[in-house]
């Protein structure tokens, strides 16, 4: 497999993990009572986390051809059957290592190269 199709599909496998992170996050928040500082910022994000995961898709099912379908995991490992035209493979990564993968894709989202800045709203602060 080359590089950047490793690349996509760890993406692939990532970037869902670290939306359902930030929407776990986000109902946290609202329990806040300064919670509108922080969910202008969370909303940017997984707005751009969403944006990025399309293009993700799009990248697998239109260039590369590729997919991906979650096996059932073994223990601590997380099977991924991936095929495309010519070849087909296994990745398996461990709680760990998908937990270190979606920790550090948050951190590039959050505050990283893959921040963007954002406006803050008027939300109400009884919402």
């Amino acid at each position: 497999m080359d590089p950047d199709m490793e690349n996509i599909l760890m993406k692939y496998i990532t970037l869902p993990l670290v939306l359902k992170v930030f929407n776990r996050d986000q109902k946290l928040f609202d329990d806040f009572k300064t919670r509108n500082v922080y969910l202008d910022k969370l909303d940017a994000v997984m707005e751009s986390v969403q944006t990025d995961l399309n293009h993700v898709r799009q990248q697998m099912y239109l260039k590369h051809h590729i997919d991906v379908k979650p096996l059932k995991p073994k223990g601590e490992i997380h099977p991924y059957k991936w095929k495309t035209l010519d070849h087909e493979g296994i990745i398996e990564l461990s709680s760990n290592e998908l937990q270190e993968l979606t920790k550090n894709a948050m951190q590039e989202y959050l505050y990283g190269s893959l921040s963007k800045p954002h406006k803050q709203t008027n939300r109400s602060w009884y919402e």
